[in-house]
Order: structure tokens, then C-alpha cells, then sequence
């Protein structure tokens, strides 16, 4: 985990697959005024486990034991995308502590949805591990240029922006092979809960790519609906990892969000 800055408190929590890495445009910033957390959840990043097993109260717990050891007190909570949801989760548990939420692309606002091209992939490279033509272990040093595009045209809508660390994952898969099936437990175990957007009662603020192709941007229309004091800021030519793609805007919404909060 990294944990610098001083001031009010700021938790980041990445999304599925990533790290602490997909924050490194924000943190230096945001660490000038605040302390900022970020955290590789388990099976990611350099957090691992040594369950052969992976369900929500693992991940939960991992989080909340967490906050415990560190002495977070009155933070921000960040989420984006699977991280969205973890926040949702736990704001039951810290509702006292959490100052406010910050939503990115969040999953668990509404709908979910598998973009075709990733469908695609995900099923020739399944058929090529099922007639032994590649390693699974190896799958994304071997298909890396296949895997870029994929990625820069899911994930982003200016594909020249895509930052090598999104994509440089196989020196990772081949030293933790059990990632790539906790993933999809997660993704199936934890993707359809739908937390109680009414029971929120602190200032939410959420912030969508306009042009994301993993989460509709209407399931934040939605939530923001639903939530009883929240802000709503879709950002325009912009994919499902806006503090990448509009780094300098995002920090701004962010700042801003945070200094008059």
C-alpha cells in the first residue's frame, strides 16, 4: 500500500485487475493538501493471498482490517469501477468514519455489461488453451499486441493514451497464475450486488466517461437519482479510466470536490 501526504484522509480503491500503479497520476497531486491511501486489494498488484478460495467477505475483511491497522479516521473514500462498489459495501460498516464518497465508473449502480471485442478475446484465447496451442500461464506476454488493442479500444476512447502498465501484466500472470480464475470469482460472485443507494447519507460525487464502453454512464445518471445528495459529472471523449485518460481534469473535479467538502 502507499500512504503519504498529510491532512484530511483519502482511501483509493482500484478496480478489477488493476493496482496501485492506476493512480500514479493523481497521487503526487493529491497528497499536496491530503493523506492519501491507495491499496492493492487481494490477488492484485503486490498483495497476494495463500486461499485457494476468494468470496466477499474475504475482500471486504482485507479492507476493513485495513483501515483498522492504519488509523483511517474521518476519510474519503475513492472507488473506482469494482473498487465503486467495495466503497458502496463499506460505507454500511464506516458510515460514521467516511467524510464522502467518490465514485468512478462504478459497478454496482445498474446495469453490467461485457463489451463484445473483450467476449471475443476471452473466447479465442479459450479455445487455443483448450487445444494446448498456448500457455495459459503466458497469455498476455504472448497476445500483449492483441491485448493492447483490445484494451485501448475498451477501455479508453483516445487509443494512443494507454499507458504501458495497463497492459504489462505477464511478468505478474506468470508468477501468480491462480489471478487470472480469483478474478472471474469476483467478477461472478461480487458483480451482481446491488447496495442500497437510499441508505447513503453523505456527499457523493460521481464521475463518468461518456465514451465508456465497460459501465453505460446511464447507471450513474441513475444513481444520482437515487442518492440523496449527490453530483454528477460526465466527462466528454473519455473511456472507463477517466484518472488516466483526463488526468488533469479528474484531479481538478477532485480537488474541488474534496477542498469544499
Amino acid at each position: 500500500y502507499v500512504d503519504v501526504g498529510k491532512g484530511p484522509s483519502l482511501l483509493m480503491i482500484h478496480g478489477l485487475g488493476g493496482r496501485i500503479e492506476n493512480w500514479q497520476y493523481n497521487i503526487k497531486l493529491l497528497s499536496a493538501k491530503f493523506r492519501v491511501v491507495a491499496i492493492d486489494l487481494p490477488f492484485h498488484g503486490k498483495t497476494f493471498s495463500t486461499t485457494d478460495s476468494l468470496d466477499e467477505a474475504l475482500i471486504l475483511s482485507t479492507v476493513q482490517h485495513f483501515i483498522k491497522a492504519i488509523k483511517l479516521i474521518h476519510f474519503y473514500l475513492l472507488g473506482a469501477s469494482f473498487g465503486g462498489l467495495l466503497s458502496l459495501l463499506l460505507y454500511s460498516s464506516y458510515k460514521h468514519l467516511i467524510r464522502g464518497l467518490i465514485l468512478v465508473c462504478s459497478v454496482g449502480l445498474g446495469e453490467e455489461y461485457k463489451p463484445p471485442l473483450i467476449s471475443r478475446l476471452y473466447n479465442k484465447i479459450n479455445s487455443a488453451i483448450q487445444k494446448n496451442k498456448i500457455d495459459d500461464n503466458n497469455i498476455v506476454g504472448i497476445n500483449e499486441k492483441q491485448l493492447r488493442i483490445v484494451l485501448a479500444e475498451n477501455l479508453f476512447y483516445d487509443r494512443s493514451l494507454i499507458p504501458d502498465f495497463i497492459v504489462d501484466n505477464s511478468e505478474e500472470n506468470k508468477s501468480f497464475p491462480k489471478r487470472k480464475e480469483m478474478h472471474n470469482n469476483i467478477r461472478r460472485i461480487m458483480f451482481g450486488l446491488r447496495p442500497n443507494l437510499r441508505n447513503i447519507k453523505c456527499k457523493v460525487l460521481i464521475i463518468w466517461g461518456k465514451n465508456d464502453k465497460i459501465m453505460p454512464y446511464r447507471n450513474g445518471i441513475k444513481a444520482h437519482a437515487d442518492l440523496e445528495n449527490s453530483s454528477f459529472i460526465l466527462l466528454e471523449k473519455c473511456g472507463h479510466l477517466p484518472f488516466i485518460e483526463k488526468t488533469d481534469l479528474f484531479n481538478k473535479l477532485l480537488l474541488d470536490y474534496l477542498l469544499e467538502n
